[in-house]
């Protein structure tokens, strides 16, 4: 059962159009459907909202968890918080690259349960560990991905430098479906509305160089050791693409 405030999207993740997907709109309609339901696991994955960091931390979603813990749930928390705060959970998962230096620090606030720290622990596409050993050859090209909402126009305001960059390299270009430009293609810049999961995964692995946001998508590049760069399109994705960055593991622009 998956309770979440985007339904639509979330339906068309799961292979089973009989999966429970219950749309909520605040905080307490998580605790009720968690009572209602017979499951023994609450894992919860808050949203985050660009302007409003603390949604991030232990503390705002507490009392939400309290109350799932008191109905007797074991609650697995999420969160890629780029400092430790005070958690009370069953399991905490925490993928932020530098979580691995700071990871104990929970243990010294008082939190007493399962940890998991470091980008170890980001939870990759099973499309992405499906490739094969066929799949490593690079092909020279420049793959390019800012995400499906591309919030900032990080795209719009690259173009003029990748159409340069496309009259001495191949460009793929992945803009989400509702980019609302129309983008003229030349010889070599391609332009892909969005991919099926197993393609993106296959851009990522077998590119060159890669150009993304600082979000998931730099994980999964960084899973498949391709080099490349990063853009940040929020305050978080900044300290994820600096702490990257401090592990060699890409260029923070």
């Amino acid at each position: 059962r998956v309770v979440t405030r985007t339904r639509e999207h979330t339906k068309n993740i799961f292979d089973e159009p009989g999966t429970d997907i219950r749309a909520i709109d605040s905080m307490e309609e998580i605790v009720e459907v968690a009572r209602s339901t017979d499951a023994s696991l609450v894992i919860l994955d808050p949203p985050y909202a660009q302007d409003r960091a603390d949604e991030l931390t232990g503390p705002f979603w507490q009392s939400t968890i309290d109350k799932i813990r008191q109905a007797g749930k074991k609650v697995a928390r999420f969160t890629d918080e780029a400092a430790p705060t005070q958690h009370r959970c069953d399991l905490l998962v925490n993928d932020h690259p530098s979580s691995t230096e700071f990871g104990e620090d929970y243990k010294k606030m008082g939190f007493d349960g399962g940890l998991l720290s470091g980008p170890s622990y980001f939870l990759i596409d099973p499309q992405h560990r499906a490739l094969n050993a066929n799949d490593r050859q690079r092909d020279d090209q420049l793959f390019v991905s800012f995400g499906g909402s591309d919030q900032l126009g990080v795209v719009d305001r690259l173009l003029p430098g990748l159409q340069k960059i496309s009259d001495r390299l191949s460009v793929h270009l992945i803009v989400g479906a509702g980019h609302p430009g129309a983008i003229p293609q030349s010889a070599g810049l391609k332009i892909s509305k969005g991919l099926p999961p197993r393609e993106f995964a296959l851009g990522l692995r077998k590119s060159r160089m890669v150009l993304t946001g600082a979000g998931n998508t730099l994980f999964e590049r960084a899973y498949h050791g391709t080099p490349g760069l990063c853009v940040s399109q929020s305050t978080h994705q900044e300290t994820i693409g600096i702490a990257f960055e401090r592990l060699g593991t890409t260029g923070y622009i």
